[in-house]
């Protein structure tokens, strides 16, 4: 019987869809088609006439797909019908109507055996309700209208007992697919195919869309949404005015702004959109229904210049490329070879532009929702949701009587809701401000417009306040030596001591260093350990106005060595136990025999008067050089950042303050953990590292020393979370230094009292930006800056950007560092002056990326270079550890770059026989595969910096031990090795892989996958999709995985056999007991 069928090749654009439906069966985002309402003389009789008439006419709707020695074809079954159900909605209100409607239009199609043409009839007692649905894979949006149209004419004809008067038979669709395949094999396709790559093989890297929830949906499972939104009326003429005034069409225009928006949002200026684009190129088929569409990847750039010049630019592109718009886009991909995940491997946005045709009965649905008249016959528009979730987000234009409708088209998985109405609203309002500024550059769209320009430098600086003037930090820690004398001001783990002790120890010191000669502004080094008598220190360093620089104890030599060459400090702060061990140490002062003196020393006891904007002390950080570089900090910055933390924390209100501290010294924020406590009559708890080993202890220490105000990195929470604790009610929590996942937020606001999300570099002293998080909280923010303090988000030309528009962060106020300390050159390059609103201001470069929200709060997105970038994909480690941390049995992960490769540290604890293969199964089934790391390295612990980051350099020099796969041979009467590696040499052609190959990276495509797909299933006997082969993309993963399902199936067996006897037994025994009744 095939032997007779006519068949013939599947188009390229058909191929793809073919696998798409193949990879996920149950599959409706290419369902397409046109819903309509009949108001009157609507004769059934007649419109089964009129589609049997219409299948005369399009034999493509009476295609069938067959699958033949690993190939597929296509043919055109004769007997063929299409699929007619009838509902009755009379009794339906029209929101379950709308349900019914669109359920009955998402029915999945299997390709093989279903007809490919559906009509749905909704008998309502005021219309008839029609529903025509097809499979995209034999007919493109013009076919819809083809189709619409041809059944308008033959209706009506069949109704006033006409012959039907249309065009003759259209061509064949058959025909295309040979003049496609035949253009392949010609000598212009190379050209051809090299302009591609000439245009695309440098590209950028793609768009960072933001994640805004966490994707419950894996590749193969998509939900699509829309927003719509329409163009001003009044702006409709200036457009087309426009478009004739600059010789561009419409479509190129509103490309050109879709260009701009996504330059504006994501702040690329390298950008590729992909544009469908029809392939009915000769006029034999303009009325045959099929699947003509070609995707044209259109890389634009924005070298600045006005909208003129872009939307020339942008047509010269469009113009140059449909040269080239033979060229399959699925032979582009596998050309190219890029990486592939679940997202389009070259773009991961589309751009449609619909216009609008005065023959077309299509329109009725894409514009008023009002009753129209059609060759006599009153009809109304349906509206049906489809092709919403082919890509992450899509952009459609459609021009109608009245103007232009935008859709936006978006993954529910990865965009919510509001951020596309924010989407919409701001591509009109780009729109609108190019339409009336059309030669302004197009760098100017970016920025605020002069309203929201004054809002948010208003809301950049909303704190805003006179404190109490204080010179010194000192000032406002002896107001409360007087105040709370036997107040316990610190406690560590030994010990604790009160105001009145601290005061006397400040004072010791303070003499001591004024009898070595030390000066004002002179550079004192601290190299202690964490203790009270630090803080009494830094005290004394800061009574007399000399300069406090903190060395951690566990610096290696060199380190320290620099910042003793980089401050020449006039003495050096340690104890005896120190002293003894380090020769550099030899003329330091010994804190702890300095206390042991006569506190009666010669002194005036008076603090020394300094400057607002004398040095406070010097913290250093990492230098790209590879040298540290010290911050030095200001007095009035430090006094500032207290006083500001005191009030937004509510800290004079508070009943007790008691600040518990892990940090080492070396890190600033740990002068929060120090001083806040003290200028807010509160104490200071020390704690050591050890008591984040065990988060059990760590819950005990809270409780025991009444800490009620904790601060630490998202690592630090992460790991204290780790132990199941159900938090403490009475503890507020500080979260900073890293970003805060949505997950970790929930977490942190669902366990304890008050959770502040604080951001802020060293040079602006601490902490800058606050929040309160909430779990009502969409997005967890940065908050606004604290008091007199300024952030602002500007673009290269240092702008202030509109709201949701990445820019870079910088900052500005009384907090900022004086620079880095002797030197010059690199000081200036991070802190400057600008002018912003007509008043200079000092600000300084974060290198962070930022965003405004639609409150004016700040969102992190991140560091120009906190993500890596391997492959050309960019690649957030975070979410990668995220997910392993979930994985059962892993307490903390790590992933890093190492050698091109991604690497993945993790503490396990657990026994698996088979770790490595169970790991990379789970890993397939949350991240892309770009994301899943080729290695994983077991290890007792992951090493963390001294402010409780982990500490990468340490983590690559560790040894631990790399999972490798189970050694184990397949078990007897499982499938073969050898017999899988036959197969998979068949499909590629060649026997030169492993069994832990990658498909794809050996030559397999996505055709070649589905050729795989049907060779297992014939020679091998077994069952298996194409995302099978997807998810387990190499013989040994595809070999175990189709073990795992025969013993599973096995079990399964089993089981019912069992529950059989069971059945069987428990009837027995009924029978028995009824005989004895």
């Amino acid at each position: 019987m095939k032997n007779e069928i006519d068949k013939y090749n599947l188009s390229y654009s058909q191929q793809s869809l073919y696998f798409l439906q193949e990879l996920n069966p149950s599959n409706t985002s290419y369902n397409v088609g046109i819903a309509f309402r009949f108001y009157q003389n609507f004769n059934e009789e007649l419109f089964r006439a009129t589609f049997n008439q219409l299948l005369l006419r399009h034999d493509i709707l009476k295609t069938k797909f067959l699958k033949e020695n690993g190939e597929i074809y296509q043919y055109i079954d004769k007997q063929a019908k299409y699929d007619l159900v009838i509902r009755d909605i009379s009794e339906l209100n029209d929101t379950k109507i709308s349900e019914q409607v669109n359920s009955d239009f998402h029915v999945s199609y299997n390709l093989l055996t279903d007809n490919l043409l559906r009509i749905y009839l909704y008998r309502h007692k005021n219309y008839v309700l029609v529903s025509i649905v097809l499979h995209h894979i034999i007919a493109d949006f013009n076919s819809v209208e083809i189709l619409m149209n041809d059944f308008i004419t033959i209706y009506d004809s069949l109704m006033k007992k006409q012959k039907v008067s249309i065009s003759s038979m259209p061509a064949l669709y058959k025909n295309f697919v040979e003049e496609e395949r035949d253009f392949i094999c010609s000598e212009k396709f190379p050209s051809k195919m090299k302009f591609w790559e000439n245009k695309l093989k440098d590209r950028n890297e793609d768009l960072d869309f933001d994640i805004e929830a966490e994707q419950e949906s894996t590749f193969l499972v998509t939900k699509g949404s829309k927003v719509e939104f329409e163009i001003k009326s009044e702006e409709n003429a200036k457009i087309k005015s426009l478009c004739e005034k600059i010789h561009v069409s419409p479509f190129i225009f509103f490309l050109t702004v879709y260009k701009l928006f996504l330059f504006q949002v994501y702040g690329k200026r390298d950008v590729v959109v992909g544009v469908p684009v029809s392939l009915r190129r000769a006029i034999k088929y303009k009325a045959a229904i099929g699947n003509f569409i070609n995707l044209l990847p259109i890389r634009m750039s924005n070298k600045g210049g006005n909208f003129i010049q872009n939307a020339k630019e942008v047509n010269d592109t469009f113009i140059n490329a449909m040269l080239h718009k033979k060229v399959p886009y699925s032979l582009m991909v596998e050309h190219l070879n890029p990486n592939r995940d679940k997202k389009d491997p070259i773009f991961q946005t589309t751009f449609n532009y619909l216009s609008k045709r005065t023959d077309s009965n299509l329109y009725m649905d894409q514009s008023l929702d009002v009753l129209q008249t059609i060759l006599g016959y009153s009809i109304k528009s349906f509206p049906l949701k489809q092709q919403l979730d082919q890509m992450d987000l899509s952009l459609e234009l459609v021009e109608h009587h009245e103007g232009f409708t935008g859709i936006f088209k978006y993954n529910n998985a990865v965009f919510n809701q509001n951020l596309i109405r924010d989407y919409a609203f701001r591509y009109k309002k780009l729109l609108s401000r190019i339409v009336n500024h059309i030669e302004s550059d197009i760098d100017h769209f970016r920025y605020a417009n002069e309203n929201e320009r004054k809002e948010l430098i208003s809301i950049s600086t909303k704190r805003i306040k006179n404190f109490k003037s204080y010179f010194n930090v000192m000032e406002l820690i002896e107001e409360n030596f007087s105040a709370y004398p036997e107040r316990i001001a610190i406690r560590d783990m030994q010990k604790a001591i009160t105001y009145q002790q601290l005061q006397v120890k400040v004072d010791i010191l303070a003499a001591c260093l004024e009898q070595k000669g030390i000066q004002k502004n002179d550079c004192v080094v601290v190299y202690m350990e964490k203790s009270a008598e630090v803080i009494a220190a830094f005290l004394a360093i800061i009574k007399i106005g000399a300069i406090y620089v903190p060395v951690d104890t566990s610096f290696p030599k060199s380190r320290i060595d620099d910042i003793l060459e980089s401050t020449t400090p006039a003495a050096i702060l340690t104890t005896k136990s120190l002293k003894e061990k380090e020769v550099f140490l030899n003329n330091a002062i010994c804190v702890d025999s300095s206390l042991k003196s006569d506190p009666l020393l010669n002194r005036d006891n008076k603090i020394v008067r300094v400057k607002p904007k004398d040095s406070a002390y010097i913290i250093f950080t990492s230098g790209s050089t590879g040298k540290p570089k010290g911050v030095e900090v200001q007095h009035q910055a430090l006094v500032n950042f207290l006083l500001s933390m005191r009030e937004i924390l509510t800290l004079q209100k508070k009943d007790k303050v008691n600040i518990g501290g892990i940090t080492n010294i070396s890190f600033d924020i740990s002068i929060l953990e120090f001083l806040l406590p003290l200028v807010s009559g509160g104490q200071a708890t020390l704690l050591t590292k050890e008591v984040l080993a065990s988060p059990r202890m760590f819950e005990k220490i809270i409780a025991d020393f009444e800490i009620n105000i904790f601060q630490g990195t998202a690592t630090t929470w992460s790991m204290i979370l780790g132990s199941a604790w159900p938090g403490d009610k009475n503890l507020d929590v500080l979260i900073g230094g890293e970003m805060v996942s949505k997950a970790l937020s929930n977490e942190l606001t669902s366990k304890f009292s008050k959770v502040w999300n604080v951001y802020g570099p060293t040079e602006a002293t601490i902490w800058t930006t606050i929040k309160q998080l909430s779990p009502k909280d969409e997005i967890v923010s940065a908050g606004y800056p604290i008091h007199n303090m300024g952030a602002y988000i500007l673009d290269e030309t240092y702008q202030i950007v509109q709201k949701n528009v990445i820019g870079k962060l910088y900052l500005s106020g009384v907090g900022l560092a004086k620079g880095y300390y002797k030197q010059e050159n690199l000081t200036n390059e991070r802190f400057f002056e600008i002018e912003l609103d007509g008043i200079k201001k000092r600000i300084y470069d974060t290198g962070d990326l930022a965003k405004y929200l639609d409150n004016g709060e700040i969102q992190i997105i991140g560091r120009d270079d906190s993500q890596v970038k391997l492959s050309g994909y960019r690649i957030e480690l975070g979410e990668i550890e995220n997910k392993l941390n979930k994985f059962n049995g892993i307490k903390r992960s790590a992933v890093l770059i190492k050698e091109q490769k991604l690497v993945a540290y993790i503490v396990y604890e657990g026994r698996r026989d088979n770790l490595l293969g169970e790991l990379k199964d789970y890993c397939r089934q949350e991240l892309p595969v770009y994301m899943i790391p080729s290695e994983f390295i077991k290890v007792d612990t992951i090493p963390l910096t001294p402010n409780q980051k982990t500490d990468k350099k340490q983590l690559i020099s560790l040894k631990g031990d790399r999972l490798s796969e189970s050694s184990k041979t397949v078990r007897d009467g499982s499938y073969a090795y050898k017999d899988m590696i036959h197969v998979w040499g068949e499909t590629l052609g060649h026997q030169n892989f492993g069994i832990k190959d990658n498909f794809f990276d050996i030559g397999g495509t996505s055709l070649l996958a589905m050729v795989l797909q049907q060779k297992i299933e014939k020679e091998l006997r077994v069952q298996v999709s194409v995302a099978d082969i997807f998810t387990y993309p190499t013989v040994y993963n595809l070999a175990e995985f189709l073990e795992s399902q025969r013993s599973h199936k096995q079990k399964k067996q089993i089981k019912q056999i069992e529950n059989s006897r069971k059945t069987s037994k428990l009837g027995n025994l009924r029978k028995r007991r009824n005989r004895k009744v």
